[in-house]
């Protein structure tokens, strides 16, 4: 029969009067406030100066906490009753009772239960009133708008708080009629279990009384539960799916607020949790981040306490693996070995716990390295939302539960679940099987996640009630409390039937490559810092480690917590972004002044006034190298370096160039025709690149029309999520806003030709440093901007007549094959993608180099490569990248196949340079991998020898031989550096490993 409108609106009536019935206000609440504070425990804001506070009154700058007090006494009317704290102050606050957090009130924690022990008592509360408006979208934005206008004044309104009386009755029946009636409306009309729910409610609406007495209404809403209890005790049959639930509240570290926020987002939440686990002894959270549980353990030490006697008792479950739940793609290798070698040991030596799962449930993308890394450090789960939240306009990842294959063979069992931050009423339960799964067949099972997240806060109270009800009620999926390590074995089988090779790409937020240069550059920067400052400290005293160590650990640390998702892939707010090029560049230059003490140690380099005219060249890369150096007395030549080694010289020992390149202007037309022996081109008047040929096979690199080193600009109006999109149709709003403004040349018949060239782009002027030395097969491009466009995108654009399905993309620890064509589902959505260090595009026997120095974004389509430069969009952060920023790429022409291009060891040399030193350095072979990448030379852990992590860098197996430049003792250990097994049973100077395509290895050298 079709619905009755008059039963489901009187069911509405009801449950709105019940809903009245559940809290009565009962005790007004007087509060006197503090100004403007820093972060303060409450024991230090007693101290402060309170001053009341009315209704009406306004509170709150950018930025600002506040501390508020009141002294209330029960009235004896309501002693032994059940109170809650309903507070009025505005913002996002910290509820403390009697000095000890009870709980927080937010959007979604309107009350805070109080059992306090005595008839009087203090309420001390923190509020933090915000950062304005928290926008992720805007839309087009005309120039007179201001996307994010400042926060003006206050931003919080002060109303009434009081103690409310808690009727437990009344909110049991609404619990039970709300989770019924919202069953009942999902169930087919036809549906006997419907007909009987019915039958319930009727009763329901039918016994509950609310115009009786208090006690005697009271007294209906027991009879009513009473009426509906059959119908909740109706049980599932075999075949029902089951949710494995687990409370959760994702916190982003840093996002649409700063770093400190986040540290009372943290007492906040886990003060709340901790008192919903008195309360439901079946509850378990899932804490998952070690950087964010120092946060609660230097913020509050006492709530860190109950945090970890939960953590022993088992409702508090710790799990993660990663120190952040960093992005995948923008850090290199060697950075996401340190987030699980900090991860794992932060969750065992604090927690005593051995982390078995990675948690990433929100970053954007993944990279195809991680299967590897995972295993290599015992972790065989892998857990994630976002490949079911993409663009539901792409492709859609087909699996739940699936195996994850690496490219070196290696394998972990992952889920992708939809939405971590759920709720858990029945509609949300339904719509998660019938609308939100994705893997139809050999399924029985989902991960269920729930809480509020984002912005933290976690689950409330009415989670936990509806779970309890759904555990096996007909109609419904069943509810078990599980952890993350006990799903997985759970859907071990179904998980076997389904295998994904390759990276986890995310067809969605494919601008978040590009966003925000400064800090993805700071990052860089910093990375390759630690790099050298490790390799640098490999071949100094264990004094000397010991004694740097400190630095070490805090640029590390600062390093992987702004590689958080949402920071390093630029969609945080101005604050955080500003907060984090601080940082990042203050660690990179603290390490960068440390390097010429610490090579003066390791090489014995005599100063610069001891040994006038040496100097000192350390090459921190396992490529032996020749480079042109400049010397600051104005030498300069090429000087040949072994492989992470030292070489001392003079300025007469660098080797003058030979041959010159000739320049020739072609008849008036402003364009000239360049040749340095090996490429052949043209440039044109707008700096362009045209007829580009490999004069060593003789062959065109383009056909008539296409242009290298083409900027263009683009119109970038993302509607929804503005610093995270691209749009697949971005190439049909080109703008015609590129004018060139100047070319000149310098260099015919010398052996470096280069030149400048200025343009205008929309609004910016850039200027631009091409350069060509005679005999190489490389072209470089520096290209400065000072960009003040708004809602655009600039592109390198590198058109080439070169045939190929796939472009190779640099990776870390390894390279992908993407596609170039636009033929299936999936190759479209990858119109934009992640590169490390280069890209290239190859047919059999001949191809092109796109080196870069930290430029991620890129597409490769047809013949074209094309880099992204810069965007600009303004919300979360509307000045994002306005100013200058300096660029570097190259393009190589290569002759071979791509391998034997040496791609590697080409793009690491292009971005690391010497190290240069003054004075005289003792000369020194290093290590060096014939068939292997030597990633990472450093310090052991344990202070004992020295680590080397070295991998397979041509995607095939290999027999890899590892030279070392003496007599030492190697060991194949695991990569958190553990459980060494010699490879010899003496000291050697050389050994062997077979290797799988791009398998990683960590070698202790003693």
């Amino acid at each position: 029969m079709p619905e009755n409108r008059q039963f489901s609106q009187r069911l509405d009536a009801w449950q709105a009067a019940l809903r009245d019935q559940i809290m009565t206000k009962a005790v007004p609440v007087a509060f006197s406030g503090c100004g403007a504070q820093g972060r303060l425990s409450p024991r230090e804001a007693e101290g402060l100066p309170f001053a009341p506070v009315s209704p009406g009154d306004r509170w709150g700058k950018y930025r600002e906490y506040r501390w508020f007090r009141a002294d209330v006494e029960i009235p004896e009317a309501l002693w032994g009753k059940k109170l809650v704290f309903v507070s009025g102050l505005g913002g996002e606050q910290l509820v403390c009772l009697d000095g000890r957090p009870v709980g927080a009130v937010d959007r979604e924690h309107p009350y805070v239960p109080l059992d306090p022990s005595g008839r009087t008592f203090t309420l001390m509360i923190e509020s933090y009133a915000g950062n304005g408006p928290r926008l992720e979208s805007l839309g087009p934005c005309p120039p007179e708008r201001d996307p994010l206008p400042p926060v003006a004044g206050p931003q919080c309104t002060v109303r009434e708080s009081f103690l409310a009386l808690w009727n437990e009755d009344a909110y049991q029946l609404y619990m039970d009629a709300d989770t019924l009636i919202r069953l009942w409306r999902r169930l087919p009309e036809t549906a006997l279990r419907r007909d009987r729910i019915r039958r319930a409610l009727f009763d329901y609406i039918h016994t509950a009384d609310f115009e009786l007495p208090p006690e005697e209404r009271t007294a209906s809403f027991r009879r009513a539960r009473e009426a509906l209890r059959p119908a909740l005790g109706c049980r599932n049959g075999s075949t029902a799916p089951v949710m494995h639930v687990v409370g959760q509240s994702h916190i982003d570290l840093m996002w649409l607020w700063p770093l400190e926020e986040t540290r009372h987002k943290a007492v906040r939440t886990f003060s709340t949790q901790l008192s919903l686990m008195e309360k439901y002894p079946e509850y378990r959270f899932l804490a998952c981040e070690p950087a964010l549980l120092e946060m609660l353990e230097e913020s509050d030490p006492d709530t860190f306490a109950r945090f970890t006697d939960k953590v022993r008792s088992g409702q508090m479950q710790p799990e993660g693996a990663f120190y952040v739940e960093c992005d995948t793609n923008i850090p290199s290798g060697e950075s996401l070995v340190r987030q699980l070698l900090w991860g794992k040991r932060w969750f065992r030596e604090r927690l005593h716990v051995e982390s078995r799962v990675a948690w990433q449930p929100d970053t954007f993308g993944f990279s195809p390295c991680l299967p590897q890394l995972l295993r290599a450090f015992g972790i065989p789960y892998f857990a994630t939302q976002k490949l079911l939240r993409a663009d539901p306009e792409s492709f859609r990842f087909p699996f739940q539960d699936f195996i994850w294959e690496g490219p070196d063979g290696s394998r972990v069992q992952a889920v992708s679940f939809f939405k971590n931050n759920a709720r858990t009423d029945p509609d949300s339960l339904l719509d998660r099987w019938e609308k939100h799964r994705t893997q139809a067949e050999d399924i029985d099972c989902l991960l269920y996640p729930f809480g509020f997240g984002d912005g933290g806060g976690g689950a409330n109270r009415d989670m936990l009630e509806y779970l309890r009800r759904e555990a096996d009620l007909e109609g419904l999926p069943r509810v078990e409390w599980r952890s993350l390590p006990e799903h997985f074995e759970l859907t071990e089988d179904s998980a076997l039937r389904n295998v994904w090779h390759g990276e986890l790409y995310l067809p969605w937020h494919r601008g978040t490559y590009t966003v925000q240069r400064r800090t993805k550059a700071a990052l860089r920067d910093l990375e390759k810092a630690l790099h050298d400052a490790e390799f640098l400290l490999a071949s100094c005293s264990r004094e000397t480690v010991d004694r740097e160590k400190p630095m070490l650990d805090g640029a590390w640390k600062a390093l992987m917590l702004h590689q958080f998702h949402d920071v390093a892939a630029g969609v945080g707010i101005r604050d955080v972004h500003a907060e984090a090029v601080s940082v990042l560049e203050g660690e990179s230059a603290r390490l960068h002044s440390a390097l010429p003490r610490l090579a003066a140690e390791a090489y014995a380099v005599v100063p610069e006034a001891e040994a006038p005219g040496w100097h000192t060249a350390v090459n921190t890369l396992s490529f032996p190298r020749r480079e042109w150096v400049e010397l600051k007395e104005g030498a300069a030549g090429y000087l040949s370096v072994p492989a992470c080694g030292v070489r001392a010289f003079r300025a007469e020992d660098l080797e003058p160039p030979t041959g010159t390149v000739h320049v020739a202007e072609l008849g008036g037309t402003g364009a000239y025709r360049v040749d340095n022996g090996v490429l052949s081109f043209t440039l044109e008047p707008d700096g362009t690149i045209t007829s580009l040929t490999d004069l060593r096979s003789g062959l065109p690199l383009q056909e008539p029309g296409m242009r290298m080193n083409d900027l263009r600009l683009y119109a970038n109006v993302e509607p929804v999520y503005d610093a995270w999109e691209l749009s697949r149709d971005y190439l049909a709003d080109r703008l015609d806003a590129v004018e060139p403004l100047d070319l000149t040349v310098s260099g015919d018949m010398t052996p470096v030709f280069t030149a400048s060239v200025t343009r205008r782009i929309g609004e910016s002027l850039s200027g631009q440093v091409i350069r060509l030395r005679a005999g190489s097969d490389r072209i470089e491009f520096e290209t400065d901007i000072d960009w003040r466009e708004r809602h655009k995108l600039l592109k390198a654009h590198f058109e080439s007549g070169l045939r190929s399905d796939r472009a190779v993309n640099g990776m870390q620890f390894c390279h992908i094959a993407r596609p170039t064509r636009r033929s299936y589902a999936p190759d479209r959505d990858q119109y934009e993608v992640c590169n490390h260090r280069y890209s290239a595009l190859f047919e059999a026997g001949r191809g092109i180099l796109l080196e870069n120095q930290s430029i991620w974004g890129i597409s490769c389509k047809d013949g074209d490569m094309a880099l992204s430069l810069l965007r600009a969009p303004c919300v979360p952060d509307d000045t994002c990248d306005r100013g200058k920023h300096h660029f570097s790429y190259a393009l190589t022409v290569c002759d071979v196949p791509f391998a034997l291009s040496g791609a590697n060891a080409r793009a690491y040399t292009y971005e690391t340079p010497l190290l240069l030193l003054p004075g005289r350095g003792q000369a020194r072979e290093g290590f060096r991998a014939e068939g292997a990448v030597i990633e990472t030379v450093k310090p052991a852990e344990s202070g004992e020898g020295v680590i080397i992590r070295l991998w397979e860098d041509r995607g095939t197996l290999s027999r890899v031989v590892l030279k070392l430049p003496g007599p030492a003792s190697v060991s194949l250990c695991r990569m958190d550096e553990t459980d060494p097994k010699p490879l010899s049973g003496h000291p050697v100077t050389e050994c062997e490993l077979v290797l799988p395509p791009f398998g990683i290895r960590t070698l202790r050298i003693v």
